[in-house]
C-alpha cells in the first residue's frame, strides 16, 4: 500500500469521522466515491494508488451515527471495493 500521513482526529472534534476506502484502481471510481461523499463536509481528502490497488481517505465533519452508517453502506455497495 502507498504510505500516507494525516493529522490525528481528536476527541475535541465531535461528529468527525475518517473514511478509508480501499478499491480497485480503475477509471471512474473516485467520481463514484466523491458522489457519495458530496453531501457531506469533507475537511480533507487524499488518494493514492499502487498498481491495481488504490485508496481514498477523507476526514468528514458534522456527521451523526446515521450519516456514518449511510456512508458505509453506500461505499460497501460499490463494485470496485476490495474485501
Amino acid at each position: 500500500m502507498p504510505e500516507v500521513t494525516l493529522r490525528s482526529l481528536t476527541l475535541a472534534e465531535e461528529n468527525h469521522v475518517r473514511v478509508i476506502f480501499i478499491h480497485s484502481n480503475r477509471p471512474g471510481v473516485l467520481r463514484q466515491v466523491n458522489s457519495i461523499l458530496g453531501d457531506h463536509n469533507v475537511d480533507k481528502q487524499m488518494s493514492d494508488s499502487r498498481g491495481d490497488v488504490a485508496y481514498l481517505m477523507a476526514d468528514i465533519s458534522d456527521v451523526n451515527a446515521g450519516d456514518i452508517r449511510s456512508l458505509y453502506e453506500s461505499l460497501e455497495a460499490l463494485s470496485c471495493e476490495l474485501i
